[in-house]
Order: structure tokens, then C-alpha cells, then sequence
């Protein structure tokens, strides 16, 4: 208690599983009462991260892969549609290194639409289709959030859920992997913002995009020489 604590390489797992049908659900709490020091490594499988005490009530990224949920990778829990939530009880400070969030199906996510969003569903659902990372504070990220589709072919501008912000969401300098799209929009079911991503198109239908594209360009001159 109160003594500080470093990651600067391999994996810091606290085994937790999200709730399912078939089994409880099994939940850790990382306690920062003290400094704790993420500069490398991989930090996985906890539910909480109570920040409480900590200095400036805020958890601090500074390097490695903070892996959202109970996993980086599919699983059991999401094959059964499970989502894993990862709640901070405080602010979240991304100076930088890696943010991992899993998105695990093509059905219920946060909206739709290139311009607005229809059929909203609050970001707290435990039916989305994506893990989320809940900070209860603000949010500022200044390094990578990496998406992992796990194989799944989003629907063009299916907006996915994966960070909400009890404050506000600063993500002017966040970079973006596995996705297209990302936007930061109030939250319609509360107080705070909420970060969601999207691919403009599914991955095949782009490649038929620039398929066709390639003929018409080579169509175009062959009838220019004749």
C-alpha cells in the first residue's frame, strides 16, 4: 500500500473474465494508492483501476499496450457476445504507448451513418459488440488506440463504442490503427463524451472500389489510342 510500482516490460495479468450464461463473473481491482510507473510491458485483464488516491486522481500511461477488457484477442466471453468493460475511477492520461480494444461482432454497436448517428444505444449496454474502456474523469490521448477486429467486416460508418469519458475527451494527437475513422461526440445518454470508430467501407468493397477504378482507367486508354 503506497509503495510505487513499475512496468517497463513483460505482462502484468490479472485473469479476469467478463460475465457469461455459464460462468460468474471474475473481477480485479488495480488499487494506485501509490505511484505506479506504466512505461513498458502489457498491462491486461483487470475490471478496475481505482485511481482514488492516487496523485492527481489519474492513471498515467507513458509506454507499452494497456489492453482493454479481459483479453487482446477473441475468447470464449466473446464469442458469446460477452462485452468487457474496463472502468477507471478517475482520469486516464495516455502520454504514450498502445490503447487495445477488441471489437468482436457486426451487430449492436453506437450508431450509424457518415454525417449523424441513428439507433443510439447507450455506451454502457452490455450487448455491444465492442469492449470499452469507462474513464470516470477526462481523457487525454496522445499515443495509439489499435482496434482489433478479429476477423469482423464492419458495416460502412457502423460507429463502435469504445471509450467513454465521464469529463472530455481530448484526442487531437491520438493515432489510429485496425480502423479507418474515429470521432468524439457528447455523450447523448449522460454527461461526459464518447470516442467512437468506424471503416468508411468494408475492406472488400474497396478493393472492388479500386478494382474498378484500375479497368475504367484501362478502358479509358485503350479508347484513347484507337
Amino acid at each position: 500500500s503506497g509503495a510505487a510500482y513499475t512496468l517497463n516490460g513483460g505482462t502484468l495479468n490479472f485473469h479476469d473474465t467478463a460475465p457469461t450464461t455459464q460462468a460468474a463473473v471474475d473481477s480485479s481491482t488495480l488499487d494506485v494508492d501509490g505511484a505506479f510507473n506504466f512505461n513498458g510491458g502489457t498491462l491486461m485483464n483487470v475490471t478496475n483501476i481505482d485511481v482514488t488516491s492516487a496523485t492527481g486522481q489519474t492513471f498515467v500511461q507513458d509506454g507499452g499496450n494497456f489492453v482493454i477488457g479481459v483479453d487482446g484477442n477473441l475468447d470464449p466471453n466473446d464469442s458469446n457476445t460477452t462485452r468487457a468493460i474496463t472502468t477507471i475511477t478517475g482520469s486516464y492520461t495516455q502520454n504514450d504507448g498502445t490503447l487495445l480494444i477488441d471489437i468482436f461482432g457486426p451487430g449492436s454497436h453506437g450508431g450509424n451513418g457518415e454525417q449523424g448517428s441513428t439507433l443510439m444505444i447507450d455506451p454502457l449496454s452490455p450487448g455491444l459488440d465492442s469492449d470499452l474502456l469507462h474513464v470516470m474523469g477526462d481523457a487525454m490521448l496522445d499515443g495509439t488506440l489499435a482496434i482489433n477486429l478479429n476477423g469482423i467486416e464492419p458495416a460502412p460508418f457502423a460507429w463502435y463504442d469504445v471509450l467513454l469519458a465521464d469529463g472530455l475527451i481530448d484526442a487531437d494527437d491520438l493515432e489510429l490503427t485496425g480502423v479507418n475513422l474515429f470521432r468524439v461526440i457528447d455523450n447523448p445518454f449522460g454527461a461526459g463524451q464518447l470516442l467512437q470508430v468506424a471503416v468508411p467501407e468494408p475492406a472488400s468493397c474497396a478493393l472492388w472500389s479500386l478494382l474498378g477504378l484500375m479497368f475504367g482507367l484501362f478502358a479509358w486508354r485503350r479508347m484513347k489510342a484507337k
